[in-house]
């Protein structure tokens, strides 16, 4: 019983000092000052991120050469070759396209 008359009163402390800041006329942060001045997006115009399609091809080698750079293209990761990239796949590297 103790802890409820606690939170009750925490609640209702809380409830008075709000009412007396609005009283006093001190400003609160609105949604887009809370979110460290941000402007406001709806999220209607917010930016579509396009998504990443990786297809592999019928393109197997057993190694790829020593100039070869890992990386990950939207979350799977690949070798990348020059322009050309691939993915390991079975104990070997498998040719892919990215779209």
């Amino acid at each position: 019983m103790k802890h409820r008359s606690c939170r009750w009163l925490g609640g209702a402390g809380l409830g008075l000092a709000l009412l007396a800041a609005d009283a006093a006329g001190l400003p609160f942060a609105g949604d887009a000052q809370a979110m460290a001045d941000r402007p406001a997006v709806a999220r209607s115009d917010a930016a579509v991120i396009p998504a990443v399609v990786v297809k592999r091809t019928t393109t197997y080698v057993v190694s790829l050469p020593k100039s070869c750079v890992r990386t990950r293209v939207g979350g799977v990761v690949l070798w990348r070759c020059g322009k050309t990239y691939y993915q390991y796949y079975n104990n070997r590297y498998v040719l892919v396209v990215i779209n």
